[in-house]
C-alpha cells in the first residue's frame, strides 16, 4: 500500500513491481485517485489466511450490512495497468470451507474491486482460486483485459463438496465429468462500464467466466 502510494506522488516513476521469485502474503490493500499508474506483478501475492484479520465496513446503501473488505480495492483509476508474469493467488480453500460451513457472515472478499476508472488495462497476470468473484470492474470507460489466465480449483470445491454435504454431487452429463454441487460463485470477470474488450484469457472456474453488467444509470464513468 504505501508503494502505490509513494508511487501516486512521483512525477516519473510510476511503477509498483513485485519481482519475480518472490511471494507476498498480505491483508486486503485499498487506494484511490490513481493516475498514469502501472503495478507489475512477476512475483506471487497470496491472500492472507488470517481471516480474523480481515477488516470489514458497513454498507448504508444495503440495511448497514456488514461486509468483508475484498483484496485489492481501487477507486478511481485513471490510466492504469495491471501487468506481469506472477501470480494473485486468493487462497480461496480457506474461504470456501468456512461458506460451507455458514462461517462466512460478512461475506468472502473478491480478489479485485475497482470503482470508477478509464482508460484500464489487465494483462499477463493469473489470478487464482478466488474466495468470491475474481475481478468486479464497476463504472468504467475503457477496459482491455487480454492474455491471462483465471483459475480456480472446481475439483477442490467438489471435494469439500463431498466431505462436507456427504454424497451431495452429481455427474455433469458432459463427458462424464463430476463438477460441484454447491455454486461458490467464483466468477471470472464482472465488467459493469463501456468500451471494453476482452481477448484471449483462459478462465476454468466452472461458473461465469465473464459476466457483463448494467450500470442502470448510477455511473460517473458509464
Amino acid at each position: 500500500m504505501d508503494a502505490i502510494v509513494q508511487a501516486n506522488y512521483t512525477e516519473s516513476d510510476r511503477e509498483v513491481l513485485i519481482p519475480a521469485n518472490h511471494t507476498f502474503h498480505m491483508l486486503p490493500v485499498w487506494a484511490d485517485y490513481l493516475t498514469n499508474m502501472t503495478i507489475t506483478i512477476d512475483g506471487t501475492i497470496k491472500c492472507s489466511k488470517r481471516q480474523h484479520k480481515w477488516k470489514t465496513w458497513i454498507d448504508p446503501l444495503h440495511n448497514n450490512m456488514t461486509l468483508v473488505n475484498d483484496f485489492i480495492e481501487l477507486t478511481e483509476i485513471h490510466d492504469f495497468t495491471i501487468r506481469g508474469s506472477g501470480t494473485v493467488d486468493g487462497q480461496g480453500y480457506m474461504w470456501w470451507i468456512r461458506e460451507y460451513l455458514g462461517r462466512n457472515p460478512a461475506g468472502r472478499p473478491k480478489l479485485l474491486n475497482v470503482r470508477g476508472g478509464t482508460n484500464l488495462e489487465f494483462t499477463g497476470v493469473s489470478w487464482n482460486n478466488a474466495p468470491f468473484w475474481t475481478m468486479d470492474i464497476l463504472d468504467f470507460d475503457g477496459a482491455y483485459f487480454h492474455d491471462f489466465e483465471i483459475y480456480v480449483d472446481a475439483y477442490g470445491q467438489l471435494e469439500l463438496d463431498k466431505l462436507l454435504l456427504g454424497s451431495s454431487y452429481f455427474q455433469d452429463g458432459i463427458g462424464g465429468r463430476t463438477l460441484p454441487t454447491y455454486a461458490l460463485n467464483t466468477d471470472g470477470i464482472d465488467p459493469a462500464g463501456k468500451n471494453v474488450l476482452i481477448e484471449r484469457i483462459n478462465i476454468t472456474n466452472y461458473d461465469d467466466a465473464v459476466a457483463i453488467k448494467t450500470m442502470d444509470g448510477r455511473g460517473k464513468y458509464a
